[in-house]
């Protein structure tokens, strides 16, 4: 016979694909991180050593939210929800700060190319 339960008193097939879910999404986040930090001498050539870095630490606040996010469905407590999202407001709040400086200081560098007896130098061909 089947009784009806209360809700969040037993661990259902919803609660798995939950947690799986979170857990899929946590690895992918995790390998952005990773590729992030392995890929960092090139990327701060693009977007410089104060922005990058500041994007690493906002992404890292970030990842410790969705850390404790997938903790929480296991060990529930009211605490670790406010710290959950606490750290992702200000996970993502500090990437955004630092997006939003490199976008309003990218300098456009554009010089003319001469153009020589109808021939492009760069492209060697003739017009």
């Amino acid at each position: 016979m089947h009784y009806p339960r209360a809700p969040g008193t037993m661990w259902d097939i919803y609660n798995t694909i939950e947690l799986l879910a979170e857990a899929a999404c946590f690895l992918v986040l995790t390998g952005v991180l990773y590729l992030l930090r392995h890929s960092y001498s090139l990327l701060r050539e693009y977007f410089g050593s104060e922005t990058l870095n500041g994007v690493t630490l906002g992404a890292a606040v970030f990842w410790t939210g969705y850390f404790v996010n997938m903790i929480n469905d296991i060990l529930q407590h009211r605490f670790m929800k406010i710290l959950n999202s606490v750290l992702l407001v200000l996970g993502s709040g500090v990437v955004f700060t630092y997006v939003w400086k490199m976008q309003h200081t990218i300098e456009v560098k554009i010089a003319p190319k001469k153009i020589m007896n109808g021939e492009v130098p760069f492209l060697q061909m003739p017009i």
